[in-house]
């Protein structure tokens, strides 16, 4: 049987490099995490100057057009959900 990678996997880790690149860029911390139930695919470790600063936001990563509310050559907007 011949397995099938679907683009919505290839777009979810495409999804999650991207956010990696922005917050090291930021200079902070961010860690990858499997999977999981809850949904939480990484968290970012805050750093100001050189200290960590002991606050970590866990993060979920949507991929897809259907988040983009705008998209021009000097922005996207997208929707955030609190909850």
């Amino acid at each position: 049987m011949l397995l099938k990678r679907p683009r919505t996997q290839q777009l979810q880790k495409e999804s999650v490099l991207a956010v990696e690149v922005i917050v090291n860029e930021m200079n902070c911390e961010f860690r990858t995490h499997t999977p999981d139930n809850a949904g939480i695919d990484g968290e970012i470790d805050l750093v100001k100057g050189f200290e960590f600063q002991g606050k970590i936001i866990k993060t979920q990563v949507k991929a897809g057009t259907s988040y983009i509310t705008a998209d021009r050559e000097d922005y996207v907007r997208i929707k955030v959900e609190k909850k």
